[in-house]
Order: C-alpha cells, then sequence, then structure tokens
C-alpha cells in the first residue's frame, strides 16, 4: 500500500519518485503554512474584502523537512511545545495536508494522536472500534475477530457501550490506544496521548510498543518523557521552531532539546577541556548529574533516583582535610540544601591525585521544578580555606508527568507547591 500526500502548486518541480521498499515513511521538502487571525471575525471580514483587506498573517509551522525512515526502526521526534511535532505527525498520516512538499508512507498505519481523533463522540465505544476498522481497511467480519481483544485491552468494563462523549480523557485514551495497537499495522505513531493514562496502563502500552518493536514494526514516537526516548529509539530528531534537526547520536538530540526548554547552554555541563578552576592546591574538573544507567542527564522524572558527580584535582601531597561540596538551589535562588562528603572519609582526599565524588539523590524526593547546583572543595586545619566555589554550573530540571501514583495519592493532578515532595510515612495513633 503506497500513500502519497502531495501539493504542486508551490514546487511544480517535484517528482512522483517510487518509495523504496525499505523505506517506511519518507519526507520530501515539506512545510506547512498557517493563517493566524487576530480575531474570530477577521477571517470572515477579510473574505468579504475580496482580498483587500489583508487580516492574517502567515505562520509556519514546519520549513522544508525531509527524513526518511526505514522500515522497522523506531524514531522518536523531540522539541518543546509549538515546535511543529504534532503537525508533522498529522501531515504524515494524511489529516492535513502540506503547503509544499511530499510523503510517501508505505504501509498500513495505525496512529495515536490527539485523544479522540478519528473517534465519534456520539457513537459507542464499540461502535468506533468498528469504525477505526473500516477506516483500516478490515471487513465487518475481520473486526468481528479483533473486536474482543480491543475490549480486553482498553479495559473499560460497561462504558464500551456508552457514547464516547461521556468517558474521561483516560478512558477515551485506553480505547483509543487499544484500537491503534491491536489491529496490526505495519506502522505505529504515537503523540504523547499516553501521558493521560494511569501508571498501570501506562506500563501495559509500553511493553505492547516493546512487543511490536521487536517484531520489527515501524514506530514512530513523540515524548516529552527522555527515558521512553531512550528505551524506545534507535533514532532521534529534534524539532525546533519547525526546522528538523538529524543527529548521528541520540545523546546530542536529547541535549540540544534540554537546552531548548531550560534556557541553558551545554557549558552548565563541566568538562575536563574547557574548565579549571581553583588554587594551588585543588582544582575543579568536572560536574554533572547522571542517572543509573551512567548517562548524563538534564531532565529527571521525579521517580528515579539519580547522582551529582563532582571530579576534581588535589595538586600535591597535603596534610589538609578536604571537603567537597555541594549546594542544591530551585529556580527561584532557594537554598535546598548544602551537603559535605562525610568526615570519617575525607582522608582519603590528602594525597595527589584525582578524584570522582558522587552524591545519590534519592527517587520521590526533590519536586517537579529546575533546579541548579554549585560545586565547591573546603579544607580545615586551622581555618576553613575555600579552594573553589563555583556557583550555578550544573542545571537540570525534575519532570512530573502525573504518571507515578506514589506521589499522587490523592489522585490530585495539579501543582503541588515546595521545593521538595517526599513521600512519607504516616501512622495512625487513635
Amino acid at each position: 500500500m503506497n500513500i502519497e500526500t502531495q501539493i504542486m502548486q508551490d514546487q511544480p518541480n517535484i517528482q512522483n519518485d517510487t518509495q523504496p521498499k525499505d523505506i517506511a515513511i519518507s519526507v520530501h521538502n515539506v512545510s506547512k503554512k498557517f493563517k493566524l487571525y487576530e480575531t474570530p471575525y477577521a477571517r470572515v471580514q477579510e473574505l468579504l474584502s475580496l482580498g483587500f483587506k489583508r487580516l492574517h498573517h502567515e505562520f509556519w509551522a514546519l520549513k522544508d523537512i525531509s527524513f526518511d525512515i526505514p522500515k522497522g526502526s523506531t524514531v522518536g521526534i523531540i522539541g518543546k511545545n509549538g515546535s511543529g511535532k504534532s503537525t508533522l505527525l498529522k501531515l504524515i498520516c494524511g489529516i492535513t495536508h502540506p503547503t509544499s512538499g511530499k510523503i510517501n508512507v508505505n504501509g498500513r498505519i495505525s496512529s495515536l494522536l490527539e485523544v479522540g481523533v478519528g473517534f465519534n463522540p456520539q457513537l459507542t465505544g464499540r461502535d468506533n472500534i468498528y469504525l477505526q476498522g473500516a477506516l483500516m481497511g478490515y471487513s465487518k467480519e475481520e473486526m468481528k475477530e479483533r473486536a474482543p481483544l480491543i475490549e480486553e485491552f482498553a479495559d473499560i468494563g460497561e462504558y464500551i457501550d456508552q457514547p464516547v462523549m461521556h468517558y474521561s480523557s483516560g478512558m477515551a485514551v485506553r480505547l483509543v490506544f487499544s484500537c491503534a495497537i491491536n489491529v496490526d499495522p505495519d506502522i505505529l505513531i504515537v503523540d504523547e496521548a499516553l501521558a493521560v493514562g494511569d501508571a498501570a496502563f501506562q506500563k501495559k502500552c509500553y511493553s505492547k510498543i516493546q512487543n511490536f518493536k521487536e517484531n520489527n514494526k515501524t514506530i514512530l514516537l513523540i515524548s516529552h518523557d527522555l527515558t521512553v526516548i531512550r528505551n524506545f529509539c534507535d533514532q532521534v530528531y529534534f524539532l525546533n521552531n519547525g526546522n528538523l534537526v538529524k543527529y548521528t547520536s541520540q545523546e546530542e538530540a536529547i541535549q540540544d532539546y534540554l537546552v531548548s526548554i531550560l534556557g541553558v547552554s551545554n557549558n552548565s555541563i563541566i568538562s575536563e577541556l574547557n574548565f579549571d578552576v581553583g588554587d594551588e592546591h585543588a582544582r575543579l574538573l568536572y560536574g554533572s548529574i547522571k542517572d543509573y544507567n551512567e548517562n548524563i542527564v538534564k531532565q529527571i522524572n521525579i521517580n528515579e533516583s539519580f547522582y551529582i558527580e563532582m571530579k576534581f584535582e588535589i595538586l600535591n601531597d597535603s596534610n589538609l582535610y578536604f571537603f567537597p561540596n555541594m549546594h542544591l538551589y530551585s529556580e527561584d535562588g532557594t537554598c535546598v540544601f548544602v551537603v559535605a562528603f562525610p568526615k570519617d572519609q575525607n582522608e582519603s582526599f590528602n594525597k595527589k591525585g584525582i578524584y570522582i565524588v558522587r552524591c545519590n539523590i534519592p527517587a520521590n524526593y526533590l519536586n517537579d521544578k529546575k533546579y541548579k547546583i554549585s560545586l565547591a572543595l573546603t579544607s580545615i586545619k586551622n581555618f576553613v580555606t575555600i579552594h573553589f566555589w563555583e556557583k550555578d554550573v550544573i542545571s537540570f530540571q525534575i519532570i512530573d508527568t502525573v504518571k507515578d501514583i506514589k506521589t499522587r495519592e490523592t489522585g490530585y493532578s495539579g501543582t503541588i507547591p515546595g521545593v521538595v515532595r517526599p513521600i512519607l510515612e504516616w501512622d495512625i495513633i487513635s
């Protein structure tokens, strides 16, 4: 099956090339323009003026995008809100058309875009299952065989026979995902919609996606959850203001994405190549945030523990007692804590050499905010000496996708105040 979406007006020189059999999705020089109006009535006023009044401005959501996705690969697209990710997926799915360029899709697509896209809210869940099957090209008899599996996976009980308009967002995404994943597509496209599902359902969905990956299905995935991107994707594209950036390294794409959302430069991850600060006794070489897979990260899920790592050099043998220090601040400058290396272990640093120390930050401790870290090294002999103290050299963000039920036992999904959000034990005493 070969589906081609092509708009010739703006680029009459586009050729209708034959799609290579090993390419699932091919996007060539695709751009998408929208007209934005200042008021709801401006469009009508512009039409009534027969073109004499221009009451809109043009917005290019995508700008000359090109890439090929091989069959059997899993590709992630990341970028901050408004970068053009969802627009790109809608173009690939044929929901809307490009202003210019060409898209070839080689295979049967099943998509999970915005919750409810493609579903008729007036119809029951069961009717929508058959509707989706018909849109995918399945006969009614074929869907009779698949429908029980879809219902079981969605697990919405008697609501399957109620109109979708009465569903909660969580129930809707259960049914949408179940339809998308259980019709045996060649290509699966998922756009962050799983963020509204509960933790148990998300785990089941990601297990199903992993099964698709193992069976060499093509997967195109948009997610702000970088753990998901790292775990599933063979390649990552970064969309930034409508422009697509390709990378040979997954981590390069992720680091540039983090720079775009955190507003910091990559130099906030200190490296031995560009950082050298200290005095005649010691110097700072390196500092970073690392997850438990030894990846340098700048975004951590609230339910994951991580390390603050610091590398420094003692320049000469000494009888000083050195204390590595880490100072953590929230984005507004509030000091969360200051920690120093344990006194009973600091004799380890008396000899000349390079040392690496780590401070473990437990899961479900910091709140979902942006943070900065200052790194310092002090010593005590007869008085305290500061050998280096570099402020705000590492920045990172704790994210809460409302997936972790442990930190939200009440079911509340709004903003929770405070710079820490620990899970504490409670007792009933009367």
